[in-house]
């Protein structure tokens, strides 16, 4: 998910500009997808599975590689769902991108959370791992904006 979230805010920050239309929506949507495709195809072919005699059935490796890719896919639906509200006049197109965006930072801090929470930090560390977890996406899509 956080490989996700960043090259869904990474696509929306190098747009021509800050406007979305449904052609940033449609990018957004085919970027993830060939990056959701290419992760699959690389789990499948040079992933980690158990060597068993007889061979791992086709079918479960390919369940596996698209159950780990996921969350690529469900990082992206927020800052669409955005983007797409903004292109249909459901707000104006400014803060559809602007929202897309913080949507992504947002979403960095909670999965940030949730990592060290699952790794069983108190509070405080949970709440240190959200806010860098946000600031370094941040930094990452400022610096593409930048580059592009």
């Amino acid at each position: 998910m956080i490989y996700g979230t960043v090259i869904v805010s990474a696509v929306i920050v190098a747009a021509p500009d800050d406007e979305p239309d449904l052609e940033l929506v449609l990018l957004t949507l085919l970027t993830v997808a060939i990056v959701w495709i290419a992760h699959v195809f690389s789990e499948i072919v040079a992933g980690e599975h158990t060597v068993t005699n007889p061979p791992t059935p086709f079918a479960v490796v390919l369940r596996h590689a698209m159950e780990h890719g996921a969350g690529l896919l469900i990082a992206a639906v927020l800052p669409i769902l955005c983007l797409l509200v903004g292109s249909l006049g459901g707000f104006t197109q400014s803060f559809a991108y602007y929202a897309a965006l913080g949507v992504g930072v947002l979403s960095l801090a909670v999965l940030g959370w949730f990592v060290f929470a699952h790794r069983g930090n108190r509070w405080p560390i949970r709440l240190a791992g959200a806010a860098g977890t946000a600031l370094l996406g941040a930094i990452v899509v400022a610096l593409n904006g930048i580059i592009h």
